[in-house]
């Protein structure tokens, strides 16, 4: 089964853990078994927006150093979603540093509503991405 891991740093962890028994990938592998194909294509601090952009640019040069460490692909070299293999599920965190950058901006609550509904629409297009023909069979959602 190969499963891909997309989005922040929920599922990018291990740099914030002290054992790495404890780290989401860990965790999958422990649940899934040693036969898991587990793809990471997370960063910590990636946002909604940084998704939908990545494919066609490179704001984000860093990547975890556990990555570089274990000379993991790091997310910022893929040019479209195409380029992920095909594969059984797909797990997405996504939406909570556009929360906190929003948050640190000190932006009014008047404009709270406007950003959830940008917000939300920027999931919904990641979500279709992730999800278009010849992707993955389920997605979840964290």
């Amino acid at each position: 089964m190969r499963v891909c891991l997309f989005g922040d740093s929920i599922l990018d962890n291990t740099i914030w853990l002290r054992n790495p028994q404890n780290t989401v990938e860990s965790q999958i592998r422990t649940a899934l078994g040693p036969s898991v194909e587990l793809q990471d294509y997370t960063i910590d601090g990636l946002t909604a927006e940084d998704m939908l952009k990545r494919p066609n640019c490179q704001t984000r040069l860093y990547f975890s150093m556990h990555r570089a460490l274990q000379r993991m692909p790091p997310y910022a070299l893929l040019n479209n979603y195409s380029e992920v293999p095909p594969h059984e599920a797909a797990v997405l965190s996504i939406g909570g540093n556009d929360v906190r950058k929003y948050l640190r901006r000190r932006a009014g609550h008047r404009q709270w509503s406007a950003f959830l509904r940008m917000l939300r629409k920027r999931i919904a297009q990641v979500v279709q991405q992730l999800l278009a023909p010849g992707r993955a069979g389920r997605l979840v959602l964290i």
